[in-house]
């Protein structure tokens, strides 16, 4: 092994003199091939990892947010229920098994809306036949002629116009968050808050209950009810 080795010196010499500049340009690729590979794998697996990340952060998104809605009154089961953000009131009166045996059916429907968005925190209050027949609840009566229709008479123009304000003025028992955050100096926050304080009794609640301050109270004392 050692004689080869030994004859092998003079040739390798040779071919070192005669082609240095070839030995020298092939080692160079060489290095810059295995420096090429070794980015284009770094960067593959960056890219890979970028990926994982974009789709977790994407079903972090999909992830429904929870809200709690207090749901008390004439239900079967009064509780605090849990529904993924857009859930409506049908949802929550599903969850609690519907209206209990003594609740003033005929009220709720004319005055609940079970297709309206329900918010975080919420107190839902349905009320009994004897909350309605004590008077905690009240409404505008409807009169409706069914026997003789032909004999409706066209309203004038005080009437309408009284009509006209009677739609303007919230039921603060009732109102959806959106119509709530319509009052002048109720912003969305505001709404929230008067949403959880219900049921009310009277319109001076909101300030006994410090849900509105006295400024904010003066502007809407007029454009809000409780019936």
């Amino acid at each position: 092994m050692e004689n080869l080795i030994t004859s092998l010196k003079p040739i390798l010499k040779k071919l070192w003199k005669k082609y240095k500049i070839e030995f020298v340009l092939i080692t160079i690729s060489l290095i810059i091939t295995i420096i090429s590979i070794s980015i284009y794998v770094g960067n593959q697996t960056k890219d890979d990892n970028d990926v994982e990340i974009k789709k977790e952060i994407s079903e972090e998104k999909i992830i429904p947010v929870k809200i709690y809605v207090d749901l008390a009154g004439a239900v079967i089961k009064p509780d605090v229920y849990q529904l993924p953000s857009g859930a409506r009131l049908k949802d929550v009166l599903k969850l609690c098994g519907g209206l209990s045996a003594d609740a003033d059916r005929g009220f709720f429907s004319r005055n609940y809306n079970l297709s309206r968005l329900v918010v975080d925190q919420e107190k839902i209050y349905i009320p009994t036949t004897y909350d309605i027949n004590a008077g905690l609840f009240t409404e505008n009566p409807r009169l409706l002629d069914y026997n003789q229709p032909q004999s409706i008479q066209q309203p004038t123009t005080s009437e309408i116009d009284q009509s006209d304000t009677l739609n303007e003025i919230l039921n603060i028992n009732l109102a959806s968050l959106e119509e709530l955050d319509q009052l002048p100096g109720v912003g969305k926050v505001t709404a929230e808050k008067i949403i959880r304080g219900r049921p009310y009794s009277l319109i001076d609640e909101l300030l006994t209950k410090k849900i509105v301050n006295k400024s904010v109270f003066d502007k809407i004392k007029d454009l809000i009810a409780v019936y």
